[in-house]
């Protein structure tokens, strides 16, 4: 991206704050591509532009990062240091993706999983804290046990968590070579022997979604990741290196959702798109039509609207992974949490 980008997209921020837009936080998540391939430079003008264009609208700023960790040294440890230090005095974490079955995670040129190792390590000598993602394909059923072993062997006093994404159908993920995509029943077999194992160990490591619906449905606490919140178009946009905006990351992908481009369009514009709107109609729709009689509505949401895309190629359609999901709430929690009219009321409220 370049440089003169992100100046006109602060600017944009910066005219929303004075005009009288509600902004109390925004986090940037610095992905790609690989994010620590770029000089240093450009994210330390980066943090110029900020603060002199955003320092002064009273507007929290934060970062965070999603990198494969390859191209990680004492110099962008430096970076990641002041990127990712927030006002507080704690980090954001760096967030990497790995995987435990060979030959699925390729660089040209390096021992992917001993490069990333020796990473981790200068990650956790500086004091950073990361979090790791797997994508779940075929070749995970079958050493559910392994997978787990692996992830929790992770795990360590700085509060390292692990994130678990079914392999979506976007992207270069849609040309692969080797079939390796999950079904929706395979999808949520996995979810319910690895909460197995989970459970026996004592629920002691933060894995999610599993974490998440623990706590969703024993606590009430409903800070659900984006794909199951049903508020993603209230919290997210995806800017392209062009500074075309979308609803996300995912959606940059696919070219779904286009919200605009920041150098022809004012922020105000972007966040009351007509896409935006037909989001929130989206939420609206399915609660009242295919989610009707689904007791589990609260936990899901229907889901990733890219997901309603990507396989369906419309909006008025649930997650594809829907099946799974059922399959493991419905083997797990059996019924649904009870909600209180307080739970009710926020609900709508959000709707």
């Amino acid at each position: 991206m370049d440089i003169r980008v992100l100046e006109t997209l602060f600017e944009k921020i910066r005219n929303y704050c004075l005009e009288g837009g509600d902004l109390k936080t925004v986090r940037f998540v610095w992905h790609g591509g690989e994010p620590l391939f770029i000089n240093v430079s450009f994210y330390y003008k980066m943090l110029d532009l900020q603060e002199r264009l955003l320092s002064d609208l009273g507007v929290v700023i934060e970062h965070s990062i999603q990198s494969n960790l390859l191209l990680l040294n004492k110099e962008k440890i430096e970076l990641l240091k002041i990127l990712l230090k927030n006002k507080n005095g704690t980090y954001n974490r760096v967030g990497t993706s790995i995987d435990p079955v060979p030959g699925i995670r390729v660089v040209k040129g390096y021992d992917y999983e001993k490069k990333w190792f020796d990473s981790l390590a200068l990650l956790r000598e500086s004091g950073l804290q990361y979090g790791a993602i797997l994508v779940v394909h075929k070749h995970h059923l079958a050493i559910v046990d392994r997978v787990y072993s692996f992830f929790s062997s992770l795990y360590d006093s700085d509060g390292a968590n692990t994130r678990f994404n079914p392999l979506y159908n976007s992207g270069r993920a849609k040309t692969l070579k080797t079939d390796i995509h999950l079904t929706p029943r395979e999808w949520g077999q996995f979810m319910i022997d690895f909460y197995r194992l989970w459970e026996k160990d004592g629920k002691v490591y933060p894995f999610i979604p599993f974490q998440e619906y623990e706590e969703y449905h024993h606590a009430g606490k409903s800070r659900m990741s984006c794909d199951s919140s049903g508020r993603c178009m209230k919290t997210h946009a995806g800017i392209d290196v062009d500074g075309s905006v979308y609803l996300c990351g995912r959606s940059m992908d696919d070219k779904f959702l286009y919200m605009g481009n920041i150098a022809t369009h004012s922020l105000k514009e972007i966040v009351n798109s007509p896409e935006r709107i037909k989001l929130q109609n989206r939420v609206v729709f399915l609660k009242e039509s295919l989610c009707r009689q689904c007791k589990w509505w609260a936990y899901c949401h229907g889901g990733c609207p890219n997901e309603s895309l990507s396989y369906f190629d419309t909006l008025a359609a649930k997650s594809n992974w829907c099946a799974g999901r059922l399959l493991f709430f419905n083997t797990i929690f059996k019924e649904p949490r009870e909600l209180s009219e307080k739970t009710i009321s926020f609900a709508m409220r959000a709707l």
